[in-house]
């Protein structure tokens, strides 16, 4: 037989084709398909652990997606010495949710709970009179947990990381079944 030396390899970087089959299977789960929902809270309130608060407080809320972020602007405690501060301002995210793989190989149906992790969070600043310094704190949770086929409100209790207090807010999900996304397909609203 003929002794042909091997065709030249580039050794810097995998082929395209691996490469670009690699990338799509680390970006999303088997099955490929991927589903747009709406997520909207409202009637969000955070209350602080006791003593977080005082007197001339302000509160920033911002929801976060990725490099999303969908401010809920400033707010004050209701009363003196409140632990609560409330936001009424809808905020709203549309967010690609991918199914996970059904056990018989079927495709993928929009379901409760069949979603790969999509993670969000609540970011809560407090800031005070001159010299009081500020508070930070998150709330985690995950959007893919509440994504449902048809649309659906319930009250959502979220605890703040370190013990600081919890977010309580309304979440209404909707699957948008003919979504035409800009960019991306993503973002706040």
């Amino acid at each position: 037989g003929s002794s042909r030396p091997p065709p030249p390899m580039d050794r810097g970087a995998p082929s395209s084709s691996v490469f670009g089959r690699l990338g799509r299977q680390l970006k999303r789960p088997p099955g490929g398909a991927k589903l747009k929902f709406l997520f909207t809270v409202d009637d969000v309130s955070v209350t602080f652990a006791p003593g977080t608060t005082g007197p001339g407080a302000v509160a920033n809320l911002t929801w976060v997606r990725g490099t999303h972020r969908v401010r809920g602007g400033d707010a004050q405690p209701a009363s003196l010495g409140s632990p609560t501060i409330r936001w009424n301002q809808p905020m709203s995210l549309v967010a690609t949710l991918y199914p996970l793989p059904t056990r018989g190989g079927g495709p993928p149906a929009p379901a409760q709970g069949s979603y790969a992790p999509k993670p969000s969070f609540f970011s809560v600043r407090v800031t005070g009179p001159p010299g009081t310094g500020m508070v930070k704190a998150a709330a985690a949770f995950d959007l893919a947990r509440y994504a449902r086929s048809s649309p659906a409100s319930e009250r959502v209790v979220i605890p703040l990381e370190g013990g600081a207090g919890s977010v309580d807010l309304r979440l209404t999900v909707r699957w948008l079944r003919d979504a035409r996304a800009g960019p991306g397909g993503e973002g706040a609203i």
